[in-house]
């Protein structure tokens, strides 16, 4: 396990009909279910409260005392408690924190949507092994491990990151292609590889959550901040997005849960592909953080249609660890670029030549419009100084046409120069 995982001071309630082991479940249930909980027991302090003995209020007034930071509850007793869920909506992604747990599969489109919820939180107890539980509880217990990769990954491991720009003409590449992911040493030398259709389709579907509705559009093509990583336990996906239109928080829980009128959505397809996903709202910007994980253990490798381990919870602005704006350098020396594929190098820069000969013919066209006008402008008898404001942005246009043609002939020296010493080895 990790170094940051030691043992937690804040303490955990577990709720169930019996201290270690629910007597809804089956022997072989809770033989899966037992020693993850003790091995949990490890790691955090834990307080076993059977269900008969424990009400909202009890509860609440054990967060209130700050006896617990963190509460499971069953599944059903979680999505029918109400009173809990108005006491948290008070402190807004910070502070307590309440989850349902599950022990045996659950078909997520028998379930009703939740409803009037900010938030979501549902961990697989029943497929998730426990290293893996230990590190998304982590996380969950602590407000400031709620947001970003690092609190997911071994300290030592690579965040790759690249940002999505608007698609500019048909040759231009939108986003992560998915060469650049599958290229990677962490995914390509380890047991990832053997994930790659379900690599292909989550990177498909956070693609199709930036680009869908705005295909077409300069003007309201948006940006977004894409992250990958991997490590022994996890391989993750993380963007940072506006969505079109905006989401609220009740918004965000409906549009991720299982929905069976409408499986093609980007959402749905990442609730069925991943193992776990974590999705923020933040309350004081548009943008909005998705975090998408591939465990060891694979469970949406053999029960897709599911509900895997979910967590939608709006949190502070402050709460956004690891910005978009961290850059890659010396004080983030685990944060690197997403390299590009040697052949979609050769395409994009296919594609910037045929921009820049655009660009030019725009701008020779563009200066010979400006010399017809200050023709026109003298024979009129306009003024000498309107005419130099003419003049000033011809000249401007000009000297940028001058630079991008030095730029070219040099790169041009560069090529003859390096064919002909190839020539020579031929």
């Amino acid at each position: 396990m990790k170094s940051h995982q030691n043992r937690s001071k804040i303490q955990i309630a577990w709720i169930s009909n019996d201290p270690l082991s629910d007597e809804r479940l089956s022997n072989d249930q809770s033989k899966i279910l037992n020693p993850k909980l003790e091995k949990l027991a490890q790691h955090f302090e834990i307080q076993f409260l059977k269900m008969k003995e424990t009400s909202e209020q009890d509860l609440i007034q054990r967060f209130v005392n700050r006896e617990i930071g963190l509460a499971f509850l069953p599944f059903n007793t979680y999505q029918n408690w109400q009173l809990i869920e108005k006491f948290l909506s008070l402190h807004f992604g910070s502070g307590p924190i309440i989850a349902g747990y599950f022990c045996e599969p659950m078909d997520g489109f028998k379930i009703s949507m939740p409803s009037q919820r900010y938030r979501n939180i549902i961990f697989d107890f029943a497929s998730l092994n426990a290293d893996e539980l230990i590190i998304l509880t982590n996380c969950l217990l602590h407000s400031e491990n709620r947001s970003g990769l690092k609190p997911l990954l071994n300290p030592k491991s690579f965040i790759y990151t690249e940002n999505w720009h608007p698609a500019v003409g048909s040759g231009t590449q939108r986003g992560t292609s998915i060469n650049s992911l599958l290229g990677l040493e962490e995914i390509s030398k380890t047991s990832w590889k053997n994930r790659s259709s379900s690599i292909q389709i989550l990177l498909e579907a956070l693609l199709s959550l930036v680009y869908e509705k705005n295909l077409g559009s300069k003007k309201e093509n948006p940006n977004a901040y894409f992250q990958v990583a991997a490590d022994d336990h996890f391989l993750i996906f993380r963007l940072i997005y506006c969505p079109n239109p905006p989401l609220s928080a009740q918004e965000t829980v409906q549009k991720f849960w299982p929905q069976i009128s409408d499986q093609s959505q980007a959402s749905q397809k990442l609730l069925k592909f991943s193992d776990f996903i974590r999705v923020h709202p933040f309350s004081s910007i548009p943008e909005v953080e998705i975090v998408v994980g591939l465990c060891q253990s694979a469970p949406a490798e053999t029960s897709a249609q599911r509900i895997h381990t979910l967590w939608v919870e709006p949190l502070e602005t402050r709460l956004l660890m690891e910005a978009p704006s961290e850059g890659v350098g010396v004080e983030s020396p685990n944060l690197r670029l997403l390299p590009t594929p040697f052949a979609e190098r050769f395409s994009e820069a296919e594609a910037l030549l045929e921009g820049f000969q655009q660009r030019y013919l725009e701008a020779r066209f563009q200066i010979r419009q400006f010399e017809l006008q200050i023709e026109d402008m003298k024979k009129k008898g306009v003024s000498l100084k309107k005419i130099k404001t003419l003049q000033l942005k011809m000249e401007a246009l000009a000297n940028r046409e001058k630079s991008w043609i030095k730029k070219i002939t040099s790169t041009l020296k560069i090529y003859k120069q390096t064919h002909q010493r190839t020539k020579k080895w031929r």
